[in-house]
């Protein structure tokens, strides 16, 4: 077994965690259904909710002020450039890998030690 089994069994065979998943009787049709309950209610309280109180009003992304639509042309045009800028040094530096480091020029990959 590799380090990670190891951890997972050790506790999975624990007595506390044995004894308060069995307290929880996760595998009970009865907790199912109730389980099944609380999610279609939760669902329909958030579905309600949205419709109660309607966000168009308060978010909203018209601007504010009379700005021309050149100075929002020029504005996009400046993200564009931004984003492709990070992108393509992305696909220079780290294409593969999980993150870019910019001022080394270097990547890194935190997550492998996780998965592995």
């Amino acid at each position: 077994m590799d380090k990670a089994q190891d951890f997972f069994e050790m506790y999975r065979t624990h007595p506390l965690v044995n004894s308060i998943l069995t307290s929880l009787h996760l595998n009970h049709p009865r907790s199912r259904l109730r389980n099944f309950a609380l999610t279609i209610l939760a669902l329909l309280s958030v579905y309600s909710l949205y419709h109660i109180y309607p966000f168009s009003d308060r978010l909203s992304f018209a601007p504010h002020e009379d700005v021309p639509f050149e100075v929002w042309e020029q504005r996009a045009e400046e993200v564009k450039k931004a984003f492709l800028h990070g992108f393509h040094g992305y696909e220079a530096h780290a294409v593969g890998h999980d993150e870019l480091l910019p001022i080394s020029g270097s990547h890194k990959d935190p997550y492998v030690r996780i998965l592995s």
